[in-house]
């Protein structure tokens, strides 16, 4: 028998996706106003690592191949979109996951990973998690280890899926509130808040830390392969504050995480618009542009097109499936 699906983690999904959409947003603001800087730095704390440890804590070993064919699809059809897009050759198309694409190619690997360790027999235990991380500090110091491939983020953002799947028979809504007190919660989180508004007004992008893209500058190796460490535990404290928080039930923002991957899809497409057509970039345009997006992808999402629009392939071999 599955798991019950707990409807505070979609109303949590919810509120982490429209983070994910006003983070890019924030990102994009050329302007780098302080506002756009500090909840940029913000959202980043938490963002991702929370993001991939819920897809790892829902991940279903029995639906490992039907899901990744799906995923696959979505990627495939917006790494085409994208690459045609941003010019990319063929070779790169290949090889280079197209902005916020990585997430999707990671996530397969992730999923099959787990279904071969599981196959195998072998467990997902802190000893595991230890490795991972181990790995993920060391990869740092590999010079190809980059963007190609999605790999330094398949590596650095491991730990997050795989805590997932460790704890996934726990109700993690319910230890979380017994064992975090709310109002420690709200202070960490306006902790993370105060030290990105530090970091921007001292123009410290810590995004670069937390995003796990590069390897370490050749000149600061140390340095940074101590930030990432630190960002494993400042992250874990910021997510778990994060869940304190926000995992409630509330039916918009449940309707919103359980449609969290379009809005991760559909929201990108929205953000290259903006950049063709070259339009003012501030802080409170970010804010609107963002605000925008949410509400039309929320109501195109009620519609069967965006179901053909996030996997169109599947979508039409279920329709003739269906009449038949």
């Amino acid at each position: 028998m599955g798991k019950v699906r707990d409807n505070r983690i979609d109303t949590l999904k919810g509120f982490l996706i429209l983070s994910v959409v006003f983070g890019h947003f924030f990102t994009h603001d050329a302007s780098h106003g302080i506002v756009s800087e500090t909840m940029a730095n913000f959202i980043y704390s938490f963002h991702m690592p929370l993001f991939v440890f819920v897809s790892g804590y829902f991940s279903n070993n029995q639906k490992v191949i039907k899901g990744g064919v799906r995923l696959l699809e979505t990627y495939l059809v917006y790494q085409l979109i994208k690459g045609i897009a941003y010019g990319y050759s063929v070779l790169w198309m290949f090889i280079m996951p197209a902005p916020m694409l990585w997430y999707l190619f990671a996530l397969i690997f992730w999923r099959l990973l787990y279904a071969g360790l599981d196959k195998i027999g072998i467990k997902v235990t802190w000893h595991l998690l230890l490795v991972l991380v181990c790995l993920s500090v060391a990869a740092g110091f590999v010079p190809w280890i980059g963007r190609e491939y999605a790999l330094s983020r398949f590596i650095v953002f491991a730990p997050y899926f795989f805590l997932g799947v460790m704890i996934k028979d726990m109700q993690i809504v319910d230890v979380v509130k017994k064992k975090f007190n709310l109002t420690l919660c709200i202070g960490i989180l306006l902790v993370a808040l105060t030290i990105g508004i530090v970091c921007a007004v001292y123009s410290i992008n810590i995004r670069t830390v937390f995003s796990g893209t590069s390897p370490y500058p050749s000149d600061k190796t140390w340095i940074y392969a101590l930030a990432r460490l630190l960002c494993y535990l400042t992250s874990f404290f910021i997510s778990i504050s994060f869940i304190r928080v926000f995992s409630f039930e509330n039916k918009i923002m449940g309707t919103v995480g359980k449609d969290s991957l379009k809005y991760y899809m559909f929201h990108g497409l929205f953000l290259m618009a903006v950049e063709f057509f070259e339009l003012p970039w501030s802080t409170v345009f970010a804010v609107i542009y963002a605000s925008v997006v949410s509400i039309v992808i929320f109501f195109f999402n009620k519609t069967q097109l965006s179901d053909f629009a996030i996997t169109p392939v599947s979508f039409v071999i279920d329709k003739i499936r269906q009449r038949k």
